[in-house]
């Protein structure tokens, strides 16, 4: 599915504006931004769109996942939602909607791509099984047997037109009233009245189809003679709740339950077939899981993909699952398909081709591995995303003929598709963290060589600078002693310039390198530095803390001093304040900093664009050790820097 048109539901503005530019960037049509709950609904109606992107919290705590309700129920749109890292509850929460996907901030372009790409996916797969539904619906409806549905009280659910004519009652009439209210079933062989729970009961545990031979008395008091069949309806833990009832020809009905059931245990499968492939991060986790249910769904012995690494060149097989042991030393085995196998076997006009037996086709590679094995039947669908070929998935079975209906086919080409997307993902994923590790050793060895230079110079103004200073002062005590009058009271003068030139140094010194963060710890470090920039700025700093009492890695100390160090000095440059809120507290899994003023802010996107030197220090030093940098800030409402460092060196999620 190619999405046209996305309405973002934010009250955040600077996630709204961030968003907007890139999905923009994108190529996407995006319809004005919703900040308030109350004009949400009316904007969908007004414009349209084909995708909804919303905060998980918007309105409130709980009203968000109450309206993405409502937007599936009355107007059947997917929902994204969009969720800060640190929000780990957000997918439980979102589960009793089923959410289509999850946009974590801070944004990046590939995931916001793949994300909506695979939500736009899973959307047209639901809605191809819900058209499935209401045609099977209709095919009951069709067929020339009486249908009925009960619940486990015999409440008739369902009945189709077949049925009414047999009980003489109206759809309208007969829903939701008991069977035995509408009909009279009689036991041919002993003339005893059944009652429909009776005829659950009795029928519970005799398998999913079991014949009876019953009269239908209807309310005209005609009994008509039937021949029956009743199918135990059950729930997910497989306890039932229910039976399907159909009159007339048990051979008809029988083939039309097993459609049906098929079709809907089909619908069911891909469902838990791309909930469980979602859940995977990793291509061989995402492709083992992959197939596994669909060899159980398909009723096979053995599956696997093969994959070309460029065009042109031979498809190896990069995944293989089997139900059968010996086949096991199989699955890591360097098999391969020439392009012109792959051609002969599946034309390029063709999605799949099935094969009842392969040991016919002679020249079919492998072909004395299959006599060996006794592999019989074969399926091969392609994998191909966006006119983009990119492998086949085979389907073997062992010993046995396995005759594929034509809807089994259609749904393993839906399989292929499906992992054709997936493939997609996984490998946008893999490249996206690849870079980011490589651009985290960049940026480690970046910040160690800063590191580095500061500690030289730091040395460099004590040891040099400071000595001369020193001598400076001796040679003025020296003149001083012998000059007398205004003389000497310009050698006190130069004394005094040299002492305060020596604490500047001294200051600068340590600002740059302070040697107490590796003796004493963040905690007085930062104490220090406070009273530091009290005296230099006269701003002052209101602090909080908690957990700071043991020692941190020099990674997580340093990253942290200077952060907030970066985060003092835009305060003093820009808030126009007299007081700033500082706040380092720490768990067992995480270290969090907060810097908080009242001033006078500042446009953040503007900012960011420009690509200043503070802001983009902080956010590094953050992304270097795994950390989170979110600024909340505008013109006129202050700024409050925000920073989540996980102690595992794992980026927070």
């Amino acid at each position: 599915m190619t999405v046209s048109s996305i309405l973002i539901l934010e009250s955040d503005q600077n996630i709204a504006q961030d968003l907007c530019g890139r999905l923009f960037s994108l190529g996407f049509h995006l319809l004005p931004v919703v900040e308030h709950e109350q004009g949400a609904l009316a904007a969908i109606q007004a414009g349209k769109p084909e995708m909804i992107l919303m905060d998980l919290h918007f309105g409130g705590a709980h009203a968000g996942l109450q309206l993405a309700g409502q937007i599936r129920l009355d107007y059947n749109l997917p929902v994204v939602f969009i969720v800060p890292d640190n929000n780990a509850q957000a997918p439980s929460q979102a589960e009793m909607i089923e959410a289509y996907g999850f946009i974590f901030a801070p944004f990046n372009n590939t995931s916001i791509q793949a994300t909506l790409g695979l939500a736009g996916y899973y959307y047209q797969k639901e809605k191809t099984i819900r058209a499935d539904q209401y045609h099977l619906a209709a095919i009951i409806k069709s067929i020339g047997d009486g249908i009925v549905t009960i619940d486990e009280q015999g409440q008739i659910q369902f009945i189709n037109p077949i049925a009414v004519n047999l009980t003489g009652l109206s759809e309208s009439k007969a829903l939701g009233t008991s069977l035995d209210s509408v009909v009279t079933i009689i036991n041919k062989a002993t003339q005893q009245k059944i009652t429909a729970i009776d005829l659950i009961r009795s029928h519970r545990n005799t398998g999913p189809l079991s014949s009876f031979d019953v009269e239908l008395l209807g309310p005209n008091g005609v009994r008509i003679p039937v021949d029956g069949v009743v199918a135990p309806l059950r729930n997910r833990q497989g306890n039932p709740n229910g039976a399907v009832i159909a009159f007339r020809s048990l051979s008809e009905i029988q083939r039309s339950l097993e459609k049906i059931t098929a079709q809907a245990a089909r619908s069911e499968s891909l469902l838990r077939i791309i909930a469980q492939v979602n859940s995977k991060l990793k291509i061989e986790d995402m492709l083992a899981s992959f197939l596994r249910e669909s060899i159980d769904v398909l009723d096979a012995d053995a599956a696997a993909v093969f994959l070309a690494d460029s065009a042109g060149k031979p498809l190896r097989i990069v995944s293989a699952y089997t139900i059968h042991e010996r086949l096991s030393a199989y699955t890591s085995s360097g098999f391969e398909f020439k392009p012109e196998v792959i051609q002969a076997l599946l034309p390029q006009d063709q999605s799949i081709s099935y094969f009842p037996n392969i040991q016919e086709i002679t020249w079919m590679p492998y072909h004395a591995i299959y006599i060996q094995e006794d592999i019989r039947s074969m399926v091969l669908a392609r994998l191909q995303h966006e006119d983009q070929i990119q492998g086949v998935l085979v389907i073997i079975t062992i010993g046995r003929v396995r005759d594929y209906s034509r809807e089994e086919l259609q749904f393993t080409i839906g399989l292929a598709d499906y992992a054709s997307v997936a493939l997609s993902t996984g490998r946008l994923i893999e490249t996206l963290s690849a870079s980011r590790s490589r651009l985290q050793m960049v940026t480690r060895r970046l910040v160690e060589v800063q590191e580095a230079e500061r500690r030289a110079v730091a040395r460099e103004l004590h040891d040099q600078v400071g000595q001369v200073l020193t001598g400076l002062q001796f040679s003025l005590e020296t003149g001083k002693q012998s000059a007398e009058g205004n003389l000497r009271a310009l050698f006190e003068d130069s004394q005094q310039l040299v002492t305060g030139l020596m604490k500047q140094i001294r200051a600068l010194s340590l600002k740059l390198s302070p040697s107490m963060l590796e003796d004493m710890g963040l905690h007085r470090t930062l104490l220090w530095h406070f009273e530091q920039y009290t005296a230099q700025t006269g701003i002052q700093v209101n602090f909080l803390q908690s957990g700071l009492e043991r020692r941190f890695s020099s990674e997580v100390e340093i990253a942290a001093y200077r952060i907030i160090q970066e985060a003092l000095t835009n305060v003093a440059r820009y808030a126009k304040v007299d007081i700033v809120d500082v706040a380092v507290n720490a768990d067992d899994d995480v270290l969090r900093l907060q810097v908080k003023d009242l001033g006078c802010g500042f446009d953040l996107q503007r900012t960011f664009q420009r690509k200043t030197f503070g802001l983009t220090s902080m956010n590094e030093r953050a992304f270097l050790v795994g950390g989170q940098l979110i600024i909340k800030t505008a013109p006129g409402t202050g700024t409050e820097v925000l920073v989540v460092i996980p102690f595992s060196g794992k980026k927070t999620e």
